[in-house]
Parts: structure tokens; sequence; C-alpha cells
């Protein structure tokens, strides 16, 4: 099959435009492409409030399973009953310490606008949600001591 004739400019004018060069760029080249010495190093990213967040949030809900296992183990050795309650007291302290510095931590990393908002949204959330049934369990305790 033939393909029709070019309609309009003639072979000659295409052919003398072609021999012109390389008609310029219309856009600026993508970021990505632009050579590696002219990009700008980054600044450091801070994230140091929201992984402390993190972090005392982590290990107030290890203190649930820290109760328990010192609860078996003080059963098991035979300690008296006021000194199970004292060490489950303490760890209990130790808990909503955590807690309150986790939920702190991050919301002072939210109130900075640290890049990593997501880590502290994950503390804040699993930090009250601890706090809350720390709560809970002190007044259950409160309430079925009367």
């Amino acid at each position: 099959m033939r393909q029709p004739a070019p309609t309009g400019a003639s072979y000659v004018e295409c052919m003398s435009a072609a021999a012109q060069g390389p008609v310029p760029p219309q856009y600026q080249p993508y970021p990505s492409m632009q050579p590696m010495q002219s990009m700008q190093p980054a600044p450091p990213r801070r994230r140091i409030f929201a992984v402390l967040a993190l972090v005392a949030a982590g290990l107030e809900l290890l203190s649930g399973p820290a109760s328990a296992v010192f609860i078996a183990l003080a059963i098991r050795s035979g300690d008296a009953p006021s000194a199970i309650g004292i060490g489950t007291g303490a760890i209990s302290i130790a808990s909503g310490i955590l807690g309150v510095a986790a939920v702190a931590l991050a919301i002072v990393s939210l109130v900075l606008r640290e890049p990593a908002r997501l880590l502290a949204g994950i503390a804040l959330g699993v930090a009250l949600a601890a706090l809350v049934g720390l709560v809970a369990s002190g007044l259950q305790y409160a309430l079925l001591a009367f």
C-alpha cells in the first residue's frame, strides 16, 4: 500500500526545516533529571519526639505482660499478698508515667510539625488507650475495695 503524499508543505520545505537543527524544548526538564551537582542536600529530618513517644508507648504496653509475669512468679515463690500488691502497684505507676510521657512527647511532636506525624499519632493513640485502661482498672479496684 502506498501512503498518500503529504499535503501542505513540500518535501523541500520539510527537509530545509529539519536541516536547521533540533527544535528548542518548550518545557523545563523534570526535577529528577537535573544534574546531581545542582541538587541541594536535603535538610536533616527531625523526628526525635515522635520516635521517643513511640518508644515510651511501646514500653508502656509491655507493662501488662510484665505485671502478669510478676504475679505468676510471686505466687510461685510464695510471697505474701501484700508484696504482690505493692509490686503490681509499682508496675502500674511506672505504666502511668510512661503513658503520660508518651502522650506529652507525641503532642510536642505534633505541635512542632515534625515530618513523622504518623508515628506521633500512633504513639498518641496507643498511650491514650493504655491510660484509659489504667484509669478504668484503678476505678474498678476502688469500687471493689468497699
